[in-house]
């Protein structure tokens, strides 16, 4: 499998779309979602430290590509607050 993942495939055989990921729900549910990677990556440069706005300013840009249906928001807000906790103290940036 790691030879697929080499050569742009995805688990059984699916090509990897770029700035396609799952996102992990609280209750374990996953949702896909587009271009998350690239917002952690733009805010991180701009200086955004994980908190309420940070993520009410993720969840706004997601919305350009992504539907995120009003009920879901609360826990799009708790995955992607853990994701961007994460990815900061990965880039030791807390």
């Amino acid at each position: 499998m790691s030879a697929q993942i080499k050569q742009g495939m995805g688990p059984c055989c699916t090509p990897l779309i770029k700035g396609y990921r799952l996102l992990t729900f609280p209750d374990g549910s996953q949702a896909g979602i587009m271009g998350l990677d690239k917002i952690f990556d733009d805010l991180h440069k701009e200086g955004k430290k994980p908190g309420e706005e940070t993520t009410a300013e993720i969840i706004r840009r997601l919305e350009g590509n992504n539907y995120i249906a009003p009920f879901a928001r609360k826990k799009y807000e708790e995955a992607i607050f853990k994701e961007y906790v994460k990815f900061c103290v990965g880039i030791k940036r807390l």
